[in-house]
């Protein structure tokens, strides 16, 4: 028996309308799709409430992400421009990253 196929997940949020297009300021810009949870958003169904604002991600789409990093996200209700604040953290797996963001603007 194989282990979870974690490259199902991404495309089926991204069809359901639970991505957005992220911009990771840089010489290139990287885009990349990412999952935004507000503190002023209820998530798990509105069981539970976010701490501040997290970003959730493939690693593999952004392996170059650190601290200080500033990201745009240019459509929707998170639009604005972000800087991350503390090191990415891997999911057991490795597949998924999340970070913390400050809200710039």
């Amino acid at each position: 028996m194989g282990g979870m196929d974690y490259a199902r997940f991404w495309p089926a949020f991204k069809s359901a309308g639970l991505l957005e297009r992220v911009t990771l300021v840089g010489e290139p810009p990287l885009e990349f799709d990412g999952g935004l949870n507000r503190p002023d958003r209820g998530i798990f169904d509105e069981r539970a409430q976010a701490g501040e604002n997290i970003l959730e991600y493939q690693t593999a789409d952004v392996p170059g992400m650190r601290v200080g990093a500033q990201l745009v996200i240019e459509r929707g209700p998170n639009a604005g421009t972000y800087k991350v604040t503390r090191k990415p953290m891997q999911d057991r797996a490795g597949y998924f990253s999340t970070v913390p963001l400050e809200r710039l603007r």
